[in-house]
């Protein structure tokens, strides 16, 4: 069993949607112009802008996952920390109401239309940093090809897709932003 993180060391937050978040932010007059802004479509069932308890579930089991591969991570890694790194697992909400969350590593899991993070990073320009997985545009991880900007996007077009997007950031980037949250971040 693994040690539990310390609380000093570095954390790194993962950021889940919000039902009804995203239409509050499109209601309160989203004219930003920013790809996806403002558009109704439709993802698992529902109006893209309808962020649903299913879709919230969806990414907060990923987020789960994330968290198991950092816990791993952590483990084969010991010997070279001075503390592990550690998770906390936020919404949308909560994070855009907590400046000292903003200024930890994230990984926002769901895309623009299901969670507001996404949404507001993509309507800054930010989240388009670089597509780094691109499978029949259904999952798209943008990230800093650097890990300068500490600070990675996983959308998918439905539950499914979201599950290979976090497979795949676990297996090919995960690694290197926790070396770079360890070695960029002090505890």
């Amino acid at each position: 069993m693994a040690a539990p993180a310390h609380p000093s060391g570095p954390k790194l937050v993962l950021v889940v949607g919000t039902p009804g978040v995203v239409r509050l932010l499109r209601d309160a007059g989203d004219a930003s112009g920013a790809e996806g802004a403002g558009e109704a479509g439709e993802v698992d069932g529902a109006q893209a802008d309808e962020v649903t308890p299913a879709q919230v579930d969806a990414q907060r089991s990923q987020a789960a996952v994330v968290e198991r591969a950092v816990r791993r991570w952590n483990e084969a890694n010991a010997a070279r920390l001075d503390a592990p790194v550690s998770c906390e697992t936020v919404s949308d909400l909560w994070y855009l109401q907590h400046p000292a969350l903003q200024r930890a590593p994230t990984v926002c899991i769901g895309g623009a239309d299901n969670n507001m993070l996404a949404r507001l990073w993509r309507q800054g320009g930010e989240a388009d940093v670089a597509g780094v997985y691109a499978a029949d545009f259904d999952v798209r991880i943008h990230r800093d090809p650097e890990w300068v900007d500490l600070r990675a996007v996983i959308e998918a077009r439905s539950g499914a897709h979201l599950a290979t997007g976090v497979a795949t950031f676990c297996r090919e980037d995960l690694p290197e932003m926790l070396r770079a949250v360890a070695s960029q971040v002090g505890p």
